[in-house]
């Protein structure tokens, strides 16, 4: 089994605590991990095992990947911000389209209106041109137009 480098290092980040239980239990856990992987303490201190450029390396990938986790964090809350401008201008264009329906329902009711008085005057125009008759009705119409 490999030791899993990662984890030893959060594992010993623990002897730091002011807790002596955690001290030990760290101490425990960190023995159990290099036995589990084959090794010795003296082994990660011996010659040859020189890993401060694997550790730099691994610290280096750790401050990049805490960097690009801050800008995603940032990004997350302009998309968040974006969304909730979104969800209020569609809210704002929802309530202008009911107003809209409602007006385009009113200004169709005023046109059926007109509609049927208009109706209604050509119906009784019609019928008072019938009873004038044809001579006093193109007498009607040459007066108006003559007089307008």
């Amino acid at each position: 089994m490999s030791l899993d480098r990662t984890k030893l290092a959060k594992v010993l980040a623990l002897l730091a605590s002011d807790q002596p239980g955690e001290q030990a239990a760290a101490l425990h856990r960190a023995s159990k991990m290099l036995a589990a992987a084959g090794l010795r303490w003296e082994s990660l201190a011996g010659p040859g095992t020189d890993q401060s450029a694997e550790l730099a390396a691994m610290d280096n990938a750790g401050r990049q990947i805490a960097a690009m986790l801050r800008e995603a964090q940032g990004d997350i809350r302009l998309l968040k911000t974006l969304l909730e401008a979104a969800n209020r201008k569609t809210d704002e264009l929802r309530a202008s389209n009911r107003s809209l329906g409602t007006l385009n329902a009113a200004l169709k009711r005023r046109a059926d209106d007109l509609q049927a008085r208009l109706d209604i005057s050509t119906r009784e125009n019609a019928a008072f041109r019938r009873a004038l008759g044809p001579e006093a009705a193109a007498r009607a119409v040459f007066a108006k137009e003559v007089c307008t």
